[in-house]
């Protein structure tokens, strides 16, 4: 994840005529719906029609967006497999900085909805990063539970890998919808030592009856564990110095 500087750094530095810019001839000229609108959309990276009017709960989004394109409002539309349009990253920056000013409590509302529009598109990382951004684990932790045998069909291993291992452990190993594919990753990417480790820990929950999920019994932890010697052997036969 790419780190956004902080305004202040904006304000106090080199610009801070364009900030008073944007804050009195911009921002401020709007009608309360335009503002409205530019205020909240700035959670997204990437504006789409369908998802700002689950957003903000209205139906004219993409009228809205057409606006500000035409009236050259710091936004231009980006190529993609849909429609859409993104801010200037410095436009963005100030109206995310007004938002927490005016309403920081309906920041994890609109992540909680863009997360949840993004869910149900099967684009789970984008809906991962928009709760990591509030540290939501919990919400993480519940997608991660739709997602994860999705990316390990499509042989996205690393990705699932890597959202993984942003959950706290406990979190991780404890929720065998999870946990199973976690490993299994791990397993075919050839990471065993963390594998062995994570298994011996779901092994532990599952004798403490605290592993809970569809992979909570012993003939998925059978299997991991025939999986993890079978690839274990085949390493002891390609180090074997007879081959």
């Amino acid at each position: 994840r790419s780190e956004r500087q902080p305004l202040q750094q904006h304000v106090n530095g080199n610009h801070p005529e364009v900030i008073q810019y944007l804050a009195d001839a911009v921002l401020e000229q709007q009608t309360p719906a335009v503002r409205d609108f530019l205020l909240q959309t700035s959670v997204l990276e990437t504006l789409e029609a369908d998802l700002c009017n689950r957003l903000l709960d209205i139906p004219n989004a993409q009228q809205v967006l057409e606006l500000l394109m035409v009236n050259q409002l710091f936004i231009q539309a980006v190529d993609g497999a849909r429609p859409g349009y993104r801010y200037h990253s410095l436009f963005r920056d100030f109206l995310l900085h007004r938002l927490r000013v005016e309403d920081p409590q309906k920041i994890p509302l609109l992540h909680h909805r863009a997360a949840d529009w993004y869910v149900a598109q099967e684009e789970y990382v984008r809906a991962l990063e928009l709760l990591r951004a509030i540290d939501d684990s919990a919400g993480m932790q519940a997608v991660m539970q739709q997602c994860a045998e999705h990316w390990i069909r499509r042989g996205e291993l690393d990705v699932l890998v890597e959202w993984a291992n942003q959950l706290p452990d406990e979190d991780l190993v404890t929720q065998s919808d999870i946990a199973f594919p976690f490993v299994a990753g791990l397993l075919f990417s050839r990471r065993f030592n963390q594998a062995t480790y994570f298994l011996a820990e779901m092994g532990r929950h599952q004798q403490q009856g605290t592993l809970l999920g569809r992979y909570a019994d012993a003939d998925a932890m059978q299997f991991l564990h025939c999986v993890l010697e079978l690839f274990q052997r085949d390493t002891d036969f390609m180090h074997n110095p007879l081959y």
